[in-house]
């Protein structure tokens, strides 16, 4: 069968599309930079802002679609205080994964809403003396009584070192562990066990460990590759002829 512009159009949008969803599957990674201390975290990541303690105009993150909820409290290392904001540096840690700021949970219910959903994973760094968990539902309001609990970890709290090396604040939140929960399914709401802080959230597989597309889908990638390809060669070879 002649291979014609119209299909090779077609093989070439398969391949972006098949590329492109590859890469949609990278995870978001809430980091909480941005943020001052006692901000309520809010609408930070989902196109508005968040609640400041002074009552003064909210600040505001790149937009995931993520919200959380009012009792989520952004901290900010006390080693890292603000001349012009003093009420910014509120929390005694140090040596977390990234930046300066983290997230702590003030009550046991859900933490955050993602519209889109979120598949295969959801991982945190949390402070290791303090117990942890992450629990995943596929609906917005969590354990609402219609949602389905998707997954759920949970970690007890490691040993305290009074004198392990950070700020000199920091002592004795200064050990940081990673907690990773798997599941099936697309969620839509996070909850985290309250009364410990957690930093760089990623909602989804990071972006080294995306997706492995199915073997039909390698399938139909090889063959737009081998459609490009022998175009290509036909028309090399036409014009080498037009041009004898």
């Amino acid at each position: 069968m002649p291979i014609t512009t119209k299909g090779l159009r077609a093989a070439a949008f398969s391949i972006v599309a098949l590329l492109s969803t590859t890469a949609a599957n990278a995870a978001i990674k809430l980091d909480f930079e941005g943020l001052g201390g006692y901000d309520a975290i809010t609408q930070f990541y989902n196109g508005g802002e968040s609640s400041r303690i002074d009552g003064a105009t909210g600040r505001r993150g790149t937009n995931y679609g993520v919200s959380f909820s009012p009792t989520v409290l952004a901290m900010v290392d006390s080693d890292a205080c603000s001349v012009d904001l003093p009420t910014r540096c509120n929390g005694y840690f140090a040596n977390n994964p990234s930046g300066t700021t983290v997230m702590s949970p003030s009550t046991n219910i859900v933490v955050l809403s993602i519209a889109a959903g979120v598949t295969d994973q959801v991982s945190a760094w949390h402070i290791t003396g303090l117990a942890a968990s992450i629990t995943v539902w596929s609906g917005l309001n969590g354990d609402d009584g219609y949602a389905t609990l998707l997954g759920q970890i949970y970690r007890a709290a490691g040993p305290f070192d009074p004198n392990c090396v950070g700020n000199p604040n920091g002592a004795p939140f200064c050990h940081w562990s990673q907690l990773t929960l798997n599941f099936t399914g697309t969620a839509h709401s996070v909850q985290f066990g309250p009364l410990t802080s957690y930093d760089d959230v990623e909602l989804g597989l990071p972006a080294n460990t995306g997706a492995v597309p199915e073997p039909a889908s390698w399938a139909l990638l090889i063959a737009g590759f081998a459609m490009t390809g022998t175009a290509m060669r036909r028309r090399k070879s036409t014009l080498a002829v037009s041009n004898a």
